[in-house]
């Protein structure tokens, strides 16, 4: 499958990618404008030769030359050059006409609307990265409250329980909680938008101290409100903004320069700099109007301290009204106790921040199918373009080989390099050297303080939602393959079957889907059976895209690696499935059930269909990077094909594979789960498996075990229900008979599972993870609490239950016609017409 745009520029902040790619698409358009420049110069030339011929044929004569002989043969000689010239002339006047019809108008209005088409593009989802970004940061500092809000009751109430009771109230609560809300004003500092550039707290503080310096500040006095301190004119404000802060480029141009200049002075208003004396909130370059400089401003430059000029403050000197406002201040939210308000406050933070990343969530999903819509609309763009290119060459060869026969090779040597573009050759050179990382979704999710998964299913680690879901496998994943194998003999034919675990569905309609399956419930099959079998099954991917850590995980990436860099040919097969098998045992035990659920459903899939290899490399690719992926996505990462391997590996010798880990993982002893121990395992292995590599003939077997009896679990055989024939192209596809366990084999007596630890009972030990928590992963918030897990002792009461329920795989009677989602290309938004088209092939 040859590499595309919607795979291949994206990046964690979104912008860079596109920067990239758009950064691309313009040189092509700068391409276009100077191939036209060329042929428009060629054209001129042309034009202006043709005529200088024509004027020299009309003047060759004159009144006392061969004008007055008249039948000499050296007269009809010249006669036959001057006629010839003349043609000749006509000959490049032709020519100039030719290159102006068949190149310049055509192709000149094409690569002028292909030029507006990428301009909107970018415009767009720049806008949409703009917004998203800001939304991020607000959650980022909403956050921060918020946990500050949490943090500060949580120590009053743990205070209060071990305080005597004095006359004056508690006072220590009162200082921790002080000390907590100047951290959280320190964590509140964000940067500042002014116009269209933002500021870093430094950058902004250095930017006020020189305003208050350089800028002219004076008393101001305004009819019945009095006299006001620290004011500036609009126009002192705007001539410093425009000689300091406005590109040379744009002071070039007086309009524009003004322009950039109000902009700033009305981001210093909004957000709290300057104050307008009068009625409004607008900032204006005049002379009449004064802005006085705020405390914010005052504070941030150093020349007035916090809480000098405050309302209490200024109260006080007032002589009539002073007392009644410090009474009112003094008196707000008088009958509240402090730990009602505190509770108050930590609530309404709560509010604040829930609301946010709900907010943020929409606008990433929002942000992220536009991209996924543009990314292939502009490779549909680039494509012509390429074309267009080739084609104007070869028009260019037809304007002059259409009248001048005697430029053949000239004619011949565009043709050759006409010949030599490719454009597919260059598209994909284009991707793959300027590719940023293939689509890994970056999903914010909502911490909850107290470490509730409850509300939530996508972007969760996969072990916190198995246990939330009291099984191995997480109730998303098995209800999700248990429905597709009910759907299977719904399907006309085993094509359909295969392709609809491969197809590029648009990224809206998983989105629809997700959206109403994200709530942290069991899936209900009457929500799945709305859309169609495609988008569940892209819904199943984008699920293992947007875990924190991939399935398997990445801390396995490089060990993977080298074992497909020492055992990588055929011939080490046996070594190689054993080493992998040896390596898979690092899992996590939720992990290795879902991955042995989601191998035996495809393993089935493919032999009951017949499926060939170039299907299988096509599931490999496709699933590839859902189910295995490095630390950090990058275009380097994106080269290594041994992930593909993997999963081929997986589906051919699964068995093999899943039979060592069943036998490890029920033999295990308790302490096996234990965060030090597996490190230590996994740093002993990773040597091991470097010492083979540098011999290439080491081999990766285990010693014989030497715990208890083999598994009690059954080799599962996938397709224990077989066709009778050999490639059912027209007949219906048979589930199997009877539920599979496919989790039987994880389930011992021997294992208790008290020894899951996860990540922040890790932290309430004292031990670091092993992971590296992800942005947006669940343990986030887990490492800031982990001294208030400590604090109040808790543990978590539940524990996986020893028997898991079977994953029913029967079939069950067709839905009564639901109304079904249909996968359509629709015109993404950008002003060019496209013609609809089905993704699905029937």
């Amino acid at each position: 499958m040859p590499p595309s745009f919607a795979e291949s520029f994206w990046s964690e902040d979104y912008g860079t990618g596109l920067q990239k790619l758009f950064t691309k698409l313009r040189q092509g358009c700068t391409e276009n404008e100077e191939l036209i420049q060329l042929v428009k110069r060629r054209a001129e030339a042309e034009e202006y030769h043709g005529v200088t011929l024509q004027r020299m044929a009309g003047d060759a004569y004159k009144r006392d030359g061969f004008q007055r002989d008249d039948g000499a043969s050296v007269k009809r000689a010249f006669e036959g050059m001057v006629k010839e010239t003349h043609e000749s002339g006509k000959t490049h006047l032709k020519m100039a006409t030719n290159l102006q019809t068949m190149v310049l108008n055509p192709f000149g209005k094409w690569a002028q609307e292909h030029a507006e088409r990428v301009s909107r593009s970018e415009k767009e989802l720049t806008g949409k990265v703009k917004v998203h970004d800001k939304q991020h940061n607000e959650v980022k500092k909403l956050r921060s409250t918020y946990f500050n809000k949490c943090r500060i009751l949580e120590d009053f109430q743990e205070e209060n329980k071990f305080a005597f009771p004095a006359v004056d109230g508690p006072g220590t609560p009162k200082s921790n909680a002080s000390k907590a809300a100047e951290e959280d004003s320190g964590d509140d500092e964000e940067a500042v938008e002014l116009g269209d550039t933002f500021f870093t707290a430094a950058q902004i503080k250095l930017l006020i101290s020189r305003m208050l310096t350089e800028v002219s500040v004076k008393e101001a006095k305004l009819p019945i409100l009095g006299t006001f301190q620290h004011v500036s004119t609009g126009l002192d404000v705007a001539q410093w903004l425009r000689h300091n802060l406005v590109s040379k480029e744009d002071q070039e141009n007086e309009l524009q320069a003004i322009k950039e200049a109000e902009q700033l002075g009305q981001g210093l208003v909004d957000n709290g700099f300057l104050r307008y004396l009068g009625v409004g909130n607008t900032f204006a370059n005049s002379s009449v109007l004064n802005y006085q400089w705020r405390d914010k401003a005052l504070v941030l430059a150093g020349r007035m301290k916090p809480g000098e000029n405050s309302l209490v403050s200024r109260a006080s000197t007032m002589p009539y009204v002073g007392e009644y406002v410090q009474t009112y201040v003094s008196n707000e939210h008088a009958n509240e106790t402090p730990l009602e308000k505190l509770t108050r406050e930590a609530t309404q933070a709560n509010t604040s921040y829930k609301a946010a990343v709900k907010k943020l969530d929409g606008l990433r999903a929002d942000l992220e199918a536009s991209m996924m819509e543009h990314f292939r609309f502009m490779e549909r763009c680039e494509t012509d373009r390429l074309k267009a290119l080739k084609d104007v060459m070869m028009d260019i060869s037809a304007a002059i080989s259409n009248v001048i026969p005697g430029m053949k090779s000239s004619m011949d040597n565009m043709v050759l390099f006409q010949e030599s573009i490719s454009p597919a050759g260059d598209l994909n050179y284009l991707i793959e050297s300027y590719k940023t990382g293939q689509f890994v979704p970056r999903t914010v999710i909502y911490e909850n303080y107290y470490n509730a998964v409850d509300d939530q299913t996508f972007g969760v680690d996969i072990e916190l939602r198995a246990r939330q879901d009291k099984k191995r496998v997480p109730n998303f994943i098995a209800t999700l393959l248990s429905y597709m194998d009910e759907s299977y003999p719904l399907l006309a034919n085993d094509e359909q079957r295969q392709k609809l675990w491969i197809r590029n569905v648009p990224l809206h309609l998983i989105h629809a889907l997700r959206a109403e399956l994200n709530n942290g419930k069991p899936v209900d099959k009457q929500v799945l059976a709305k859309y169609d079998h495609p988008i569940v099954a892209s819904c199943l991917r984008l699920y293992l895209l947007e875990l924190p850590d991939s399935l398997i995980s990445c801390t396995l990436y490089d060990t993977l690696k080298a074992i497909y860099a020492a055992h990588g040919t055929e011939e080490e097969t046996e070594n190689r499935v054993t080493a992998l098998s040896n390596a898979l045992q690092q899992l996590r035990i939720s992990n290795i059930a879902t991955l042995d659920a989601l191998m035996t459903h495809l393993a089935r899939l493919t032999q009951l269909t017949n499926a060939d290899e170039e299907y299988k490399q096509a599931l490999s690719t496709h699933f590839g990077i859902a189910l295995h992926r490095p630390r950090q996505e990058s275009a380097l990462a994106a080269q290594d094909k041994h992930r593909h391997r993997l999963l081929l590996d997986l589906l051919a010798h699964k068995q093999d594979i899943f039979s060592q880990l069943k036998r490890a993982t029920t033999s295990r002893p308790r302490s096996a789960t234990d965060e030090k121990e597996r490190r230590t395992r996994m740093e002993e292995r990773n040597k091991a498996i470097s010492a083979s590599a540098s011999s290439h003939g080491s081999s990766l077997a285990p010693p014989p075990s030497s715990h208890g009896p083999a598994s009690p679990l059954p080799d599962t055989q996938p397709g224990h229900q077989t066709y009778g024939h050999e490639s059912s192209q027209d007949a219906p596809f048979e589930p199997p008979d009877e539920g599979e366990d496919i989790v039987a084999g994880y389930e011992d007596a021997s294992f208790d599972p008290s020894s899951f630890v996860l990540p922040s009972e890790r932290l309430r030990e004292g031990e670091a993870p092993v992971l590296e928590e992800a942005r947006t992963g669940p343990s986030l918030s887990r490492r800031k609490a982990s001294h208030r897990l400590s604090r109040h002792g808790r543990t978590d009461s539940r524990s996986l239950t020893d028997t898991m329920d079977s994953l029913t795989m029967q079939s069950e009677s067709k839905p009564s016609s639901p109304t079904r989602h249909s996968i359509q290309l629709e015109d993404p938004g950008v002003g060019v017409s496209l013609e609809d088209r089905e993704v699905y092939l029937d």
